[in-house]
């Protein structure tokens, strides 16, 4: 099925949306960063739909929000990232890399990616985890015997929503999830070029996915100076990254060996990081006393979450190396 044919099977079912064909993306603010997107998502799509059971349809919309949203009604399966999602998406990845390599460790540690190749890596990674976020999700939806179901990436609409444990529980696998793909992919790079995976390499590369990713959810956020547990709809900014780093260290232990210490370093430093990158805002802010101060009850939720798991078997995670040989990673 070519793009047009995905376009107008969508179409059907959101004849009120503005969808955004190949031919429309002079509508964004860098057309060849959509075009990138597009590409590397229409491969995924196509794919998925070479091996899974459920065909999925992909677009961009023309929407204000930064927001992607996942469908499934029936046995049609809807992915739509809006446009303002695309616009933003660079800015932050530049802006991350940027930072990044002005810190003095990077500088020190002899970095061997160039900033031109980090950012096409990083572009690709970035696009592949919010794609197989929304991709958890159709595959969670089509887990369970509902003929509808729907999910949001933004939280900023969603702020004054009243806690649901399935939504957390649901966000936070999509979330390791895309972010398991991106790992998976970032070892798949190393070996590809012949760059030896050691911890200072890991130590970078980790430090500004996580940098990246935080800076995402950072932006679905509407509130972000507190941390909070059950009374949202979405979890905190940095409650998912610290997931996210966790899931990234547990599949790269498969290749090096991480002590646990490093977790900690990680995470103080891509918080540094990210309290650089607000100054640069003039919205200065400290994540990581943030962290420091509620550690013990982003602990505790965290191993909550954990514990519910097994009482959602539709989630990824129950069938994460099924899926990765499926698609062939």
């Amino acid at each position: 099925m070519n793009h047009k044919q995905h376009l107008a099977l969508i179409q059907k079912y959101f004849p009120e949306t503005d969808l955004i064909s190949v031919e429309e993306f002079s509508l964004f603010d860098n057309e060849d960063f959509a075009l990138k997107a597009f590409e590397y998502i229409s491969r995924a799509i196509d794919n998925i739909n070479s091996k899974f059971e459920f065909q999925t349809h992909f677009s961009f919309r023309f929407n204000i929000n930064f927001n992607a949203k996942a469908w499934k009604f029936k046995d049609v399966n809807i992915i739509m990232l809006n446009h303002s999602i695309i616009n933003d998406l660079e800015p932050i990845i530049k802006e991350s890399i940027s930072i990044f390599l002005k810190e003095n460790f990077t500088k020190a540690s002899g970095f061997p990616i160039e900033e031109d190749v980090l950012l096409e890596l990083f572009i690709y990674l970035t696009i592949s985890y919010l794609f197989f976020h929304e991709l958890g999700h159709i595959i969670q939806f089509n887990s369970i015997p509902k003929e509808e179901s729907s999910s949001e990436f933004n939280e900023s609409s969603q702020y004054e929503s009243p806690y649901l444990e399935k939504n957390h529980v649901y966000e936070i696998d999509a979330d390791l999830f895309g972010v398991s793909v991106g790992s998976i992919l970032i070892l798949q790079y190393l070996e590809e070029n012949r760059i030896k995976l050691n911890l200072s390499i890991l130590f970078n590369l980790v430090t500004l996915y996580a940098l990246i990713i935080s800076n995402i959810f950072i932006e679905f956020a509407n509130k972000f100076e507190r941390i909070y547990f059950k009374e949202s709809a979405y979890p905190h900014p940095i409650i998912r990254t610290r997931f996210c780093i966790e899931q990234i260290l547990n599949l790269v232990q498969e290749n090096i060996t991480i002590h646990e210490e490093y977790f900690n370093m990680i995470e103080n430093r891509y918080l540094l990081l990210l309290n650089e990158m607000r100054k640069h805002k003039d919205t200065e802010f400290d994540y990581l006393s943030l962290l420091k101060e509620n550690e013990e009850n982003i602990i505790k939720y965290m191993d909550e979450i954990e514990k519910t798991n097994d009482n959602y078997p539709e989630l990824t995670r129950h069938k994460a190396q099924e899926i990765y040989d499926l698609i062939g990673i």
